[in-house]
């Protein structure tokens, strides 16, 4: 899942990178209470047009039909900011490491007509 936040004005309500950092690591902290893992460690993204953050965090008890892995995070391309998550199973690395890789290259492009 990717939501893309923008402004309408250069920079206009888009986190800067301390921002990003700050908000990857409290949805890291509120990861935790449900993970193996006790500690999220964040990664650095860094993209084509921007830099941002993500955590991996697995699933303590997963339901029947729930995920057990989940990546979480936020990168900057351009004036938009894009916040993602990307959920997996055993055996589903390459979907994430092929998701990451989607998000890294991820540029902004103007709206005008070619």
């Amino acid at each position: 899942m990717i939501t893309a936040v923008w402004g309408t004005a250069p920079n206009a309500g888009i986190p800067e990178d301390a921002t990003i950092r700050s908000m990857v690591a409290a949805a890291a902290k509120s990861a935790e209470a449900q993970s193996v893992e006790s500690s999220l460690a964040l990664q650095s993204l860094v993209g084509a047009s921007g830099r941002g953050y993500y955590f991996r965090a697995t699933d303590r008890a997963p339901k029947p039909g729930e995920w057990k892995y989940l990546t979480q995070g936020m990168i900057r391309t351009g004036t938009i900011a894009l916040a993602f998550t990307i959920l997996t199973n055993d055996g589903q690395a390459p979907i994430e490491k092929a998701a990451l890789e989607m998000i890294r290259l991820a540029v902004q492009e103007s709206g005008e007509a070619v």
